[in-house]
């Protein structure tokens, strides 16, 4: 019997200037999951975005984000967290409203 191969699925996660974390958490928690829970398909996911670092909505600071690819695969599944317009008053939030729009 031959093993086959996972078919790979790349995941863009745009992540916006003030991002919502529950909009990147919980769509991402799922997909990690669906790694361990089977190996018939693979997500590999990205965090891509206009900035390197984002405040969350929460006051959270994500850093590591990709800036936003060229080209995206024909297959690849995106997903597009919301922008808050309000952060959660924290030391960090302070900073990330000075940010300006993306």
């Amino acid at each position: 019997m031959s093993v086959m191969e996972p078919r790979n699925i790349d995941v863009l996660v745009v992540v916006p200037a003030r991002a919502l974390l529950l909009d990147i958490a919980g769509p991402v928690e799922v997909l990690r999951k669906a790694n361990f829970e089977q190996d018939v398909v693979r997500f590999n996911v990205r965090y891509v975005g206009p900035l390197a670092n984002v405040t969350t909505s929460i006051g959270l600071t994500i850093s590591g984000i990709e800036p936003l690819p060229g080209n995206v695969p024909a297959d690849a599944m995106i997903i597009i967290s919301g922008d808050a317009t309000e952060l959660l008053d924290t030391p960090a939030s302070a900073h990330a409203g000075s940010a300006g729009p993306w």
